[in-house]
């Protein structure tokens, strides 16, 4: 694609949201931002990404607050930005992908990152400074499984020997990824990778 033809291309609008439920009802909030992703989703807007924290008021679980926007959304594209993957188990967040991809109808926008909170990881008994190195890891982990169908790895933070995956992502091969990063650094390897950036 030329600069000219990126010219020609419309702004697409979308959300970046966390779900701080203090100090209202969590219950009534969920319900309440469900309602604006249905009028967002109804306006055009093309894509809610939402956070992940732990330990704090703000959305620990974006994989499930997503699987609720999906039933209640038709176009808007959803995503976590992002899941921190040195505090997942690689393959049970892979099934998660898909099975996130598929109530979406392939909806579905990956981000993935490393945490920036050292206090969250130390939550997790997660070494802060080994964060990178479990991030690649893992990323390369729940890649192979989203497009091998199956995992065998043994490496330095984790191993799986003969891993089924029962049903892949909607999308092929997987969602497109996302990466959010302050760090500029980053942005090459993202960039290598076919990795947006936020």
């Amino acid at each position: 694609m030329n600069s000219d033809d990126l010219s020609r291309q419309p702004l697409k609008f979308g959300i970046f949201d966390w779900l701080e439920t203090e100090p209202r009802s969590p219950s009534l909030v969920l319900e309440e931002r469900l309602k604006l992703l249905e009028y967002a989703d109804q306006a055009g807007f093309f894509c809610y990404h939402l956070s992940e924290h732990h330990f704090t008021p703000l959305s620990s679980s974006p994989g499930i607050f997503l699987a609720a926007a999906a039933q209640r959304t038709r176009t808007m594209r959803l995503g976590p930005l992002v899941y921190l993957l040195p505090f997942y188990d690689p393959v049970r967040l892979a099934q998660e992908i898909c099975l996130l991809d598929h109530l979406s109808l392939g909806r579905l926008e990956l981000g993935i990152g490393r945490g920036i909170s050292p206090i969250e990881a130390a939550q997790y008994n997660v070494d802060f400074q080994k964060g990178r190195s479990i991030f690649q890891e893992a990323l390369e982990i729940v890649l192979d499984a989203l497009t091998k169908g199956k995992v065998e790895h043994d490496g330095e933070h984790f191993s799986y020997h003969n891993i089924e995956m029962h049903f892949g992502p909607c999308q092929q091969p997987y969602p497109p990824l996302w990466y959010a990063t302050t760090n500029p650094d980053a942005i090459p390897w993202a960039a290598r990778n076919g990795i947006n950036t936020a």
